[in-house]
This record gives structure tokens, sequence and C-alpha cells, in this order.
């Protein structure tokens, strides 16, 4: 028996998968009802291959990528809409079979989980380009919806873990309240990417401020989230736009805890040389492949590098910020050494915002 989550799992993984390889029949019939198209689901053909890649993933196997969706609908135009209905639908009424035969452990629900955002994203790459008048503010707009019920979702999880006497129940509303900062970055990011749409600079405000003020606001809640966190360095005064700073932060941080060793801690350091101010980020890590630091700032072209590449769609807005603030962006990575992040920027950039 597996017990690496105790009290949560009383099953293994490659059991789950054989209780989905019997049910795979039954799951496909109602998730078809449950569409209810009456010339079937768009994704008749497509459904039975996420099926077993979610067996596979299940099984410990490395199930293949989701960019064959396309091939698997009908022809024509697709609807991207009904095809997101259609895999939350299946999601769901697989969700709903499984549990009803066995427990499912948190790690579980995270490998079922990510092969359907995988699915979603392809599903959301098959959208006609929008009218780059309008697609900026449509991001923003869906961001700035999305982002109040996970507000309400995240204050929701808090007060359950605050209340419960149960370990377990704690620990489960500290992981939804983990997940719903991730989602809440992301969102974020893609209002970052609404700004830059079309190739255009950013936009600054720029302020005097002292930056280690903002780097101790930035990383106040690390600590409480179990990562250790080390700021080093020397206050600053300078001139820059705080917002857009802080969101490179608050990127440069989210990467380097989403993909540092837990155990180790992530370093924020401050440094001054002459009228140059450098902020770097460090964590410890496997080092970022040679063939992936080529092309490190540059916008994923399939969704699904998103998905199994784990690309932060933040780091193009990052070295935007550097380069709109007339400095530059620099990474450095290696199996010993972990990986750093580095802005190097004037401490007064009133002159490039200006330009």
């Amino acid at each position: 028996m597996d017990t690496t989550e105790a009290g949560e799992r009383r099953f293994s993984s490659s059991t789950l998968a054989d209780t989905l390889a019997l049910q795979r029949a039954s799951v496909l019939t109602q998730w078809t009802a449950r569409v209810g198209r009456p010339d079937g689901p768009l994704m008749a053909q497509a459904a039975p291959a996420l099926l077993d890649e979610v067996a596979a993933a299940l099984a410990g196997n490395t199930p293949a990528r989701a960019a064959g969706l396309a091939p698997l609908l009908p022809p024509g135009r697709h609807d991207t809409h009904a095809l997101t209905l259609e895999l939350q639908s299946l999601r769901a009424t697989l969700f709903t079979a499984l549990m009803a035969h066995q427990s499912l452990s948190a790690r579980d629900v995270e490998l079922v989980g990510v092969r359907f955002d995988a699915w979603l994203l392809a599903a959301a790459a098959l959208r006609p380009p929008a009218d780059p008048g309008i697609s900026g503010a449509c991001i923003s707009g869906f961001a700035h919806d999305l982002r109040n019920p996970l507000s309400v979702a995240s204050a929701t999880a808090q007060l359950i873990g605050l209340k419960s006497e149960d370990p377990g129940v704690a620990g489960l509303a500290g992981r939804i309240v983990k997940k719903i900062a991730d989602v809440d970055a992301l969102i974020q990011t893609l209002q970052d990417a609404a700004v830059q749409h079309g190739g255009k600079g950013l936009k600054l405000q720029i302020s005097a401020f002292d930056i280690m003020a903002l780097v101790e606001e930035v990383c106040v809640d690390l600590p409480l989230v179990g990562q250790p966190v080390s700021i080093i360095g020397e206050r600053i005064d300078g001139h820059w736009c705080r917002a857009a700073m802080k969101r490179a932060l608050e990127n440069l941080v989210t990467r380097a805890r989403k993909h540092g060793k837990r155990s180790g801690p992530i370093t924020v350091r401050v440094t001054r040389d002459g009228e140059q101010m450098g902020l770097s980020i460090h964590n410890h890590g496997p080092a970022i492949a040679g063939e992936d630091m080529a092309r490190l700032f540059d916008p994923p072209v399939h969704a699904e590098e998103i998905a199994f590449k784990g690309w932060n769609l933040g780091l193009p807005y990052v070295r935007s910020v550097a380069e709109s603030h007339g400095g530059a962006m620099a990474v450095d990575s290696g199996e010993t050494s972990g990986t750093t992040f580095t802005l190097h920027v004037p401490v007064d950039a009133r002159a490039y915002a200006a330009a």
C-alpha cells in the first residue's frame, strides 16, 4: 500500500488506472448523453484518446501531448466554446465514475487535472486569431471578472483551514489556497501580455521609492507557504515604475518558488554599482537546459508548451520591464549553482520613460 500521502491514499495510481480501464466505456456513454448533441459530441473521437492519456499518466507512463487534438475533430471551423464545455463535462463524468469505486489522492486529482488542462489549452489554441484592436481589452476584462470569485474562494479556503481541527482538512485547504494563488498569478501574467500586444513598449509611471521596501513587500508571504526566503542587500532610493517593477519581481519570485527545491531558500539580492541597480532572484534546483535557455524569454508558440515545458509566460514581460527602464535582463543557471535571474536597470530611469 502506498502511504506517501497519509490519510488520503488507499489505492495506488496503477490500480486507479485499472479502474479507469474498466469504467472507460461507461464514462464515454454517460458523457455523450450529458453533452446531448443530436449529431454526437465534437470530441467523439478525441475523448477516448484523452482517457488513454489519463490512464497512462496514472500508470506512471509519459502520455503523448495534446497537439494531435485538431486531427481528431470534425473537419471545418471548430467551436472553441463547445469544445471547452465538452472537456469540462468529460472531466466531471470521469471524476464521478472514479470516486464511486475508490478514493482519489491529491496526487491523483493533480495527474488527471494536468491532462485535462493541457487539452483545454490545445482547444483554446484552435480559436481563430482575435481582432488585435479588442483582444487586449477582452483579456483585461475577463481577468478582472475571474479574479473576484478567486478572491472569495481563497478567503473561504483559508477560513476552512483556520476553523478545522483536522490536519488533513487544513492541509487540503492550504493546497487550495496555493493553487488559487498560482491561477491568480497566471491571470495577471495574461494581463501583462495584453499590455504588450502588438509589440508596444510598456507605459511606465515613474516615481521615487525604496527598492528594498518593494522586495520586502513582495516576499513577506513566502514563509507562510513553507518557502524560506533570504533578502540581502542595501536600501536604494531610485526612480522606477513601481507597478512594473513589482510585477517583474512577483513573476521571478513565483517562478523561483515553482521550479526551485522547496528545501532550499529563495535569495533576493539588491546591489548597486554606480548608477546601476541590480535585482537578482536565485533558487536552488535543476539547471535550465541549453535548448530551453535560448528561447527562455520567447512567448510559447503552442499551448502544449505551457503545460509540458513549464514556460513561464511572465518572463517576456520581465525582460520588457528591464528594457523599458533602460536596462537588461540576465540569467545564469547550473546544476550545482542553481538559477539566478537578474534585472540591471539605472537607478534613475526617468529619462528612459520619457523617451
